[in-house]
């Protein structure tokens, strides 16, 4: 169990649909996985404030997550996936249901996290982000893994070399 607990802590999910809670505050739904880790609460208020101040949402901090737009609500669950400073984020669908302007800043925020160290495993249907990011990318299709040349080729030394064998 001490070792599920410790790799839990490592992920980060970020979920198509943000999954808040309703009747709590920003802060305080950011704040949780600290609380629920026994985190003193003056390293909560002091790390939970940081995030905030980097999302640019330190002022909507004690309203619930109702009055939050839909790109406020994601950025407000990406703080709660990475308040912990996971090694990886897995983020299904993270731009799915907001606008462009919202997508960008999440996938912003999300590169500088890799930026910063953290692995980032991103699902999309969105060709867009494709495009416009120049990430590695695997495609999967009928089952079937396989890197994007264009984009991949140059960083294959960066995948797993599992992924790798499983794509060949």
């Amino acid at each position: 169990p001490k070792q599920k607990q410790a790799l839990r802590r490592k992920i980060g999910i970020l979920f198509q649909e943000p999954q808040l809670i309703e009747h709590i505050s920003v802060f305080d739904n950011i704040a949780l996985p600290l609380r629920l880790t026994h985190v003193s609460e003056q390293n909560t208020q002091n790390s939970v404030t940081e995030l905030l101040r980097w999302l640019e949402l330190d002022n909507k901090k004690d309203v619930l997550p109702a009055t939050l737009s839909g790109g406020e609500r994601q950025c407000v669950a990406l703080a709660r996936a990475v308040i912990h400073r996971p090694t990886l984020i897995l983020a299904d669908e993270p731009t799915a249901h907001i606008d462009h302007v919202s997508s960008k800043k999440v996938l912003r925020l999300l590169e500088e996290l890799n930026r910063l160290g953290t692995t980032i495993i991103l699902s999309t249907h969105d060709q867009w982000i494709l495009e416009t990011y120049p990430h590695p990318h695997i495609h999967i299709q009928d089952g079937q893994l396989s890197i994007i040349p264009e984009t991949a080729a140059d960083d294959s030394d960066r995948f797993h070399p599992q992924i790798i064998q499983t794509a060949a």
